[in-house]
């Protein structure tokens, strides 16, 4: 069975396979085995780079000589992925 199920899900599972468990037993076992239920977190992230406006004013700039020239201007997304803030996500699995 896959570990990153919802106990939801686990007693579907255990019902597929023959047993008739109930949801709230699931997650009393896994209590019981000190297993516990994890949320996903959440954190900020650091600051804007300092040279922010810069990098766009750069990019902009290129965009401007390459499309009279008739050249395809290509956006790529180098950088890391950041979180934009602190939201909730309820779900449980």
């Amino acid at each position: 069975m896959d570990t990153s199920k919802s106990t939801d899900k686990l007693s579907e599972e255990l019902k597929n396979r023959g047993y008739c468990v109930y949801q709230h037993t699931v997650c009393s076992l896994l209590t019981d085995l000190d297993y516990s239920l994890q949320s996903n977190k959440k954190m900020k992230e650091g600051a804007n780079h300092p040279d922010r406006d810069a990098q766009f004013q750069y990019i902009y700039q290129r965009v401007k000589y390459f499309h009279p020239h008739n050249n395809p201007v290509i956006p790529v997304d180098t950088e890391k992925k950041e979180n934009i803030g602190v939201l909730k996500n309820a779900g449980r699995e």
